[in-house]
């Protein structure tokens, strides 16, 4: 509901979840605190109620899971990584609240599905040739995911318990933002999009000294 701020700190032995509201009006507040994890990458459902995050506990115990903010706060599983190799990442919320997306390698290669959420029902491959970071838009109509150096999207539809996605397209490239890992987000109605971009003509240039044996001699 934009009124806080979810974020992690520290890493395995013990790692802690907290949330902040933005205005300043609240203290910081722990969530979860676990030790012998890694808590990752928060997000909160849309209407604030609950929080998801990927926890991990070695290297082969990795899920995606959704802690209620009221009441009981167990957290629950919604994915679990279906292999000791396979990674989770990035889970995103969608703007109805039904629906799951995230990334995962779970066949070698980075790509973005989605899940009912939050029961974890069913599984639905949004990218074709790889995907990370997905991001919806506010109507819920469409999923935004990188895919190497391009910002990619894909029209999505939801009818009950089915979900369905239309071929991806690329809508912008963002060069080396993306390519270096970088987050990037959406605006909410898709018309914009806010990445760390790094300049490719930033680095240093290379320069060839010739005769260098001469320079010396002119020098001394």
């Amino acid at each position: 509901d934009g009124r806080y701020v979810a974020y992690t700190t520290g890493t395995s032995p013990v790692a802690s979840l907290h949330r902040k509201s933005v205005d300043g009006s609240s203290a910081d507040e722990v969530l979860a605190s676990e030790a012998g994890a890694n808590l990752s990458v928060p997000t909160f459902s849309p209407d604030g109620g609950q929080v998801v995050y990927v926890r991990s506990t070695g290297p082969t115990g990795n899920a995606i899971v959704v802690m209620p903010l009221k009441g009981d706060r167990t957290a629950k599983v919604i994915v679990s990584a279906p292999s000791a190799q396979a990674t989770l990442n990035f889970p995103r919320v969608s703007p109805d609240g039904r629906w799951l997306a995230y990334s995962s390698n779970e066949t070698g290669r980075v790509q973005v599905y989605v899940t009912a959420f939050p029961t974890g029902a069913g599984k639905w491959l949004v990218s074709e040739q790889a995907g990370d970071i997905p991001a919806w838009r506010r109507d819920g109509r469409e999923i935004y995911f990188a895919s190497a150096s391009d910002l990619m999207a894909a029209e999505v539809t939801a009818v009950g318990g089915q979900f369905s996605v239309g071929p991806p397209r690329v809508v912008a490239q963002l060069g080396n933002a993306i390519a270096s890992g970088r987050v990037y987000d959406a605006m909410p109605d898709g018309s914009r999009f806010v990445a760390p971009i790094v300049s490719s003509d930033s680095a240093a240039p290379i320069q060839l000294l010739i005769n260098w044996p001469g320079a010396l001699k002119l020098g001394s």
